[in-house]
């Protein structure tokens, strides 16, 4: 992997003397650094010039606290994205990753940017709230007002916010942009799901997939559960971009005993809009900032309405023209924007934190 603007930490140990200047620190393992979600962490930040040095870290196969914390030693970043889905996962060794990393991440007078996608596990919880203190925000797929109902432990959360999305993608993906047959009969209609299977969503598209058959409209499930491996970036693409119509459901995946978590903005509302293909979902509360349901995605907020609304909307050919080009228009503008890491340094302006662009 080959990174444009980031140089080697020895260059940048050698050449900083002392001078702080906006620089990002992104850590993940091999595996990480393979998922859609990583590659667009790390392309978005370096399109971006408003972000003086990146620093793409890949985590060792042993005692990756220990070597995070050397790595931030060697880096002397300004910004460290911390995501708690590496290192411990127990939690006496969670407790002391978090502990270690709040330590130098103190001393460095460095700037925790934590992410946190899955509102129900707790072990992440607790980790981000030692490594944030109150000194960094967390990133969360739900609106602050909810995530501190879940999660109080952490303060100063940011959301619901889209995951980052490269200029380069995009305009790979915009060169497969398709016009598809929008003239759907009443026995020809296919909505598509590309992604992960976990409860409750494998329950939900199990349901789906009967009650849309009995009007007439098929569920093509494209689904790997979560021990499996993932599958690459361009046929994850691929397959979303080769249906006209893509469902998707915005449940947290259920790891802890609780049932009654809030649905989130799963990374799919933005990937989905991306492959050029019509999304239809949930619309998740706070995220209108992003996505205006009805105008950029086909609101679904329940079974029967998927069964009972949705259909004669997807046969009426301009509507379906009419969303699935805004949509396209909307993360365009959006990805232009570089609307990730805007909101990220705009939330830490607010809280009076030292900013991630050059000039904040």
């Amino acid at each position: 992997m080959r990174f444009s603007r980031s140089r080697t930490l020895q260059e940048k140990f050698r050449g900083s003397k002392g001078v702080r200047t906006s620089r990002l620190m992104l850590y993940a393992g091999p595996r990480g650094w393979e998922n859609i979600e990583y590659q667009e962490l790390l392309a978005s930040a370096e399109e971006d010039p408003r972000i003086s040095e990146v620093v793409p870290v890949t985590a060792s196969a042993r005692w990756r606290s220990l070597h995070c914390a050397l790595q931030l030693l060697l880096a002397r970043p300004s910004h460290f994205f911390y995501d708690p889905r590496w290192g411990a996962q127990s939690r006496f060794w969670g407790f002391l990753e978090g502990r270690l990393l709040s330590a130098i991440l103190t001393m460095l007078h460095c700037v925790p940017i934590s992410l946190l996608n899955n509102l129900p596990e707790r072990g992440w919880r607790r980790k981000i709230s030692l490594v944030n203190g109150k000194r960094g925000i967390c990133l969360v797929l739900v609106s602050p007002e909810v995530g501190a109902t879940f999660a109080p432990e952490i303060v100063d959360q940011v959301g619901p916010i889209p995951m980052p999305f490269s200029a380069s993608r995009l305009e790979n993906l915009k060169m497969e942009w398709r016009d598809y047959d929008d003239h759907a009969s009443e026995s020809g209609i296919e909505i598509s799901f590309v992604g992960s299977l976990y409860e409750p969503r494998a329950s939900i598209l199990k349901n789906a997939k009967e009650k849309l058959a009995e009007v007439g409209v098929e569920l093509l499930i494209s689904g790997r559960e979560l021990q499996n491996s993932k599958i690459g970036p361009e046929q994850y693409f691929s397959l979303l971009s080769r249906s006209p119509h893509t469902f998707t459901t915005a449940e947290q995946a259920l790891t802890a005993s609780e049932d009654s978590f809030p649905i989130h903005l799963v990374y799919r509302y933005i990937e989905a809009l991306a492959a050029g293909t019509l999304l239809i979902a949930p619309a998740v509360q706070g995220a209108e900032q992003y996505f205006i349901p009805g105008e950029h995605f086909l609101e679904s907020p329940n079974l029967l309405h998927l069964s009972e609304e949705v259909p004669s909307k997807l046969r009426d050919s301009e509507i379906v023209r009419t969303i699935r080009n805004a949509g396209r228009e909307r993360v365009e503008e959006l990805v232009k924007s570089g609307f990730f890491w805007s909101r990220i340094n705009t939330e830490l302006l607010a809280r009076n934190r030292p900013g991630l662009f050059i000039d904040a």
